[in-house]
């Protein structure tokens, strides 16, 4: 079901797109159509930009397709691209129902060997590119319902468009022809929603602006496939008798819950089951991107340099996937980082002549953390050991306090260990917490095989045996 709000100025045929427009106006008005008596004009030849000069398709010498606005509007509901791109020739556009993963497209076997995605092929949106660095591009960008039509270029002559190119997707959005405004509203099975809205305007001077926003959403034919796509773009332009200045913006925010795929043995249980992992681990992907371009086309009236291009974009591109990895495989020690933090004592380097089992086993501790350290450093694990000293906490109070004859309760020890430390007073829990947080911070990625001593500068201090002899006594009343 789609309802559309048009403007007569919306409906006019664009160049070269005389018939093709013609038969959309039967479509929508044929009581209007059957009443001329004209015979139809002739169909104007189409005219290409994908062959890096326009010319028109008669006179291209690659092999081009052209899908023009009518067929894209026909093929579908605008959202994947692969709803018009599956009708090529020598194009093969995977749509597997799952927007947590983007359309395979291969071109003459050029982007067959990637997973899921667009490699190997360049892809182009109003003459910037959307093709990474790395070769890789996405087309979930694409403003369908804007384009006036989607080129695609196949064969050897890809290659004029640089390094990696199998192929070329190219698409051109509609010209701007008067003031108009659009609104359109679509559904479909399986909770399709979408709603799109867009405006253009054509001022005086050779200036226009045109802007669109859409949102869709759809459950999914299985649990946990549901997917929100939201776009939105914006274009600026200024046409002169021989220069074009063109400046766009566009934003996609596309979250998508991915139902993994099913063995033959679930898919014959029910082809719209999902796989516990999915439900279990919550798999998904949320797809962001912000792209900005400049372009600057200027026509030559003579000589044999028809036209110059001169552009500037940037975008980024953010992707966040949620995989079912069971927890056994992620702690494999064969994945590298990780930070192991082995919680020592100070004691461990003093003598007190009161404790032998306890600071052996503390002392032990910071040995066990250098032999890891150089064990586990290959493959990006740190080990380090923190000793504290002197924390106040439940039960250091319940060691110190005491309770002599006469009722006035005094605390030797706690005051002595104030009076050792060379901050004069005892430790807190949270700068422990704090500490340890740091040595598993990324702040302290280059920290490993040591011990961090916590105790307010006391291990530097000198114990006198009037304090071992009050620690005996305190330990021996009980």
């Amino acid at each position: 079901m789609r309802s559309s709000v048009l403007t007569p100025a919306a409906l006019a045929p664009a160049h070269g797109r005389t018939i093709l427009n013609s038969l959309l106006v039967v479509g929508l008005v044929p009581g209007v159509v059957m009443a001329q008596t004209a015979p139809a004009p002739q169909a104007e030849a189409v005219v290409i930009s994908g062959s890096l000069i326009e010319r028109t398709l008669r006179d291209a010498p690659y092999a081009i397709s052209v899908i023009d606005q009518q067929d894209i509007r026909a093929a579908g509901a605008m959202i994947n691209a692969s709803e018009a791109l599956q009708r090529l020739p020598g194009l093969v556009a995977n749509n597997r129902s799952n927007f947590a993963q983007d359309l395979q497209i291969s071109s003459r076997g050029f982007g067959a060997r990637s997973g899921f995605g667009v490699r190997g092929l360049r892809i182009v949106a109003d003459g910037l590119p959307a093709t990474g660095p790395d070769g890789q591009g996405q087309v979930s960008q694409f403003d369908l319902a804007s384009a006036q039509r989607i080129e695609v270029l196949r064969g050897p002559f890809s290659a004029l468009y640089g390094n990696s190119s199998g192929g070329v997707i190219s698409i051109v959005s509609a010209p701007i022809t008067a003031n108009s405004f659009r609104f359109e509203s679509d559904a479909g099975s399986f909770g399709l929603r979408q709603n799109r809205i867009g405006a253009q305007a054509k001022g005086q001077g050779g200036w226009e602006v045109s802007a669109t926003a859409s949102q869709a959403e759809l459950d999914g034919f299985r649990p946990q496939s549901g997917a929100v796509k939201q776009q939105a773009n914006a274009r600026l332009g200024w046409r002169g008798s021989n220069d074009d200045v063109t400046l766009q913006v566009g934003y996609l925010n596309q979250p998508a819950d991915d139902p993994l795929g099913l063995s033959r043995a679930q898919f014959d249980l029910g082809p719209r089951e999902t796989t516990a992992q999915a439900l279990q681990f919550d798999t998904r992907k949320t797809l962001d991107q912000t792209q900005a371009g400049w372009s600057w086309r200027h026509r030559f009236d003579q000589g044999a340099l028809r036209e110059t291009r001169l552009s500037a974009y940037s975008g980024q591109r953010s992707v966040a996937q949620w995989l079912a990895i069971a927890p056994a495989t992620q702690a494999n020690v064969r994945h590298g980082g990780g930070v192991i933090v082995n919680v020592g004592s100070m004691m461990s380097r003093q003598a007190h002549g009161v404790s032998a089992a306890y600071v052996s086993c503390k002392g032990a501790m910071e040995t066990l953390t250098y032999d890891l350290a150089a064990l586990y450093g290959p493959v990006g694990i740190r080990v380090v050991t923190i000793a504290p000293g002197a924390i106040d906490t439940a039960m250091s109070s319940n060691l110190t306090a005491s309770e002599p004859a006469g009722g006035v309760a005094t605390d030797p020890i706690r005051e002595f260990t104030e009076s050792m430390a060379m901050l004069g007073r005892w430790g807190r829990t949270d700068e422990v917490a704090k500490a340890v947080a740091w040595i598993a911070s990324d702040e302290a990625s280059y920290l490993t095989g040591t011990t961090i001593v916590l105790d307010g500068g006391w291990s530097r201090m000198h114990m006198p045996p009037v304090i071992t002899q009050a620690i005996l006594d305190n330990a021996a009343s009980g």
